[in-house]
């Protein structure tokens, strides 16, 4: 986090207000102490000094990466140190992220579309960028750190969100942020002539910070919710589940070695939730569940037969559906579980990349909703099924 910047600040104060305890990390290279003076004595609040191009561990659940001068006037100041920050800090949080299987908010920005050729600009639109101009630093360095939010994702499961900032304005802007908005406040109040950038004719969305900071907050419990944790469940259910998943780890980490080859067994390593273990598997089946589950409770139908044009990614997740058979046949002649194992994970990993790409319950096509529905199912029986014939259970939630 950025505490001392206006953003920063403005999420400190909300996070403490509901209750939570939080670490912040800032370099103070464009925020100001004055920001957050009024918190520091609060018991749940606690400030770092360091500079998150360097490696920094902590125990943590939630991470809002906001690191990074925005306005040109300091990212421009230092241009290598700028990237530096979005890139380098970025591999940084996200270790920190995997370390502690926590989930991560990376606050990207407008600028990762260049010089738009469409507006507004869609999250689907690629944007129009110069990767040599004197603004590349900072757009390029968070086109960087957004792909390596979706690398960590993919490869090792981590929950991650990417939000887009346009034009955000409120208390606490640095009066030399050189901002439209803030250059128009303070000209007028110091009753100079008001700045219009170009001929006055184009157009900008602008946000105020509550506004942002409400997404921002909105968007991270969004994760907690998609996690399927065990909220509600009694004590005994919630042991039940933390023996099924160490028992999964343990299982796993040994049947998915050949067993021609030599295994070194980590405890630690086994159960991670991230990359190629027992939990993420049981992970994503819990997730599957999660959805199913929603679906139900919102009255939502998905058991009927419909027609519906598939996404190649939809296509890709079928063809491996009809693998399974061919797989578990091998496996069995050639007494190697872990081909079933590698299948398994293979296809937990293929459809937690599908899902965050395409919306299910939120898809607005009542056909495709359900096709997408009974895609997920039919994914979550295999996954069981996969586990089963290795001696794995899966929970229905974690």
């Amino acid at each position: 986090m950025q505490p001392s910047d206006t953003i920063g600040s403005h999420l400190c104060e909300r996070l403490l207000a509901e209750g939570n305890d939080i670490i912040c990390i800032d370099n103070y290279f464009t925020g100001h102490k004055s920001n957050i003076r009024h918190l520091l004595s609060h018991p749940n609040f606690e400030v770092i000094r360091h500079d998150i191009v360097y490696p920094y561990m902590a125990e943590i659940e939630e991470i809002y990466n906001l690191a990074c001068p925005a306005s040109p006037i300091y990212y421009q100041h230092d241009p290598i140190k700028t990237t530096q920050t979005s890139v380098i800090g970025s591999i940084n949080m996200l270790g920190m992220a995997k370390y502690n299987r926590a989930k991560i908010l990376q606050a990207s920005t407008s600028e990762v579309y260049g010089d738009p050729l469409i507006h507004p600009q869609r999250e689907d639109y690629w944007g129009h960028v110069n990767p040599l101009g004197i603004r590349s630093c900072y757009d390029e360095g968070k086109r960087c750190a957004e792909s390596l939010f979706m690398s960590y994702y993919r490869e090792h499961g981590i929950p991650v969100k990417i939000i887009r900032i346009f034009n955000t304005y409120g208390p606490k802007m640095d009066i030399n942020d050189d901002r439209v908005v803030s250059n128009f406040i303070v000209q007028a109040l110091r009753g100079d002539n008001i700045t219009i950038y170009g001929d006055g004719g184009q157009s900008r969305p602008f946000q105020y910070i509550d506004d942002l900071i409400e997404g921002m907050v909105s968007t991270a419990r969004e994760m907690s919710a998609e996690l399927g944790k065990l909220d509600g469940c009694s004590e005994e259910e919630a042991n039940a589940v933390s023996t099924m998943v160490g028992l999964g780890a343990l299982k796993y980490f040994i049947l998915k070695v050949d067993p021609k080859k030599t295994m070194l067994f980590d405890p630690r390593e086994s159960i991670d939730f991230n990359g190629n273990t027992g939990p993420f598997i049981q992970y994503t089946h819990a997730r599957i569940c999660s959805i199913l589950r929603k679906a139900t409770e919102a009255g939502i139908d998905f058991s009927a037969a419909v027609q519906a044009d598939y996404l190649p990614e939809e296509i890709d997740l079928v063809k491996s559906l009809t693998e399974y058979p061919s797989v578990v046949k091998s496996a069995g002649e050639n007494f190697a579980p872990s081909v079933v194992g590698a299948y398994v994970y293979e296809l937990a990993k293929q459809f937690n990349g599908y899902y965050h790409d395409h919306s299910i319950l939120k898809e607005e096509n009542a056909g495709v909703r359900t096709m997408r529905l009974q895609l997920a199912q039919q994914v979550a029986r295999v996954i069981k099924e996969g586990m089963k014939l290795l001696g794995i259970d899966v929970p229905e939630r974690m």
